[in-house]
């Protein structure tokens, strides 16, 4: 799994497009995306009440149709990162 600090704004939306061309580009048979929904909404600046806190799983191939799963967690820091950026545990 790789892992990348996310900026606010555009580098939010520039991590999804690029993320979308890696994957295009990789013949692979399936592709499995994972991220947390309320930290998103945040990082693009999307208005309005917060979304609860979960996992949103996209799980596309080329076999069957995609098939996109929400997973309530509430999150909770256990550790900080060497670089400042949080370790979070779902209880």
């Amino acid at each position: 799994m790789q892992v990348r600090p996310l900026r606010w704004g555009t580098d939010a939306q520039q991590a999804i497009v690029d993320l979308a061309c890696a994957a295009s580009m990789a013949d692979a048979p399936r592709l499995v995306i994972v991220w947390e929904r309320a930290g998103l909404q945040e990082a693009l600046g999307i208005l309005g009440p917060p979304l609860p806190t979960g996992l949103v799983v996209l799980d596309a191939s080329k076999a069957v149709e995609h098939v996109v799963g929400w997973y309530p967690a509430e999150l909770a820091q256990t550790s900080t990162r060497p670089d400042g950026f949080p370790v979070v545990t779902t209880e």
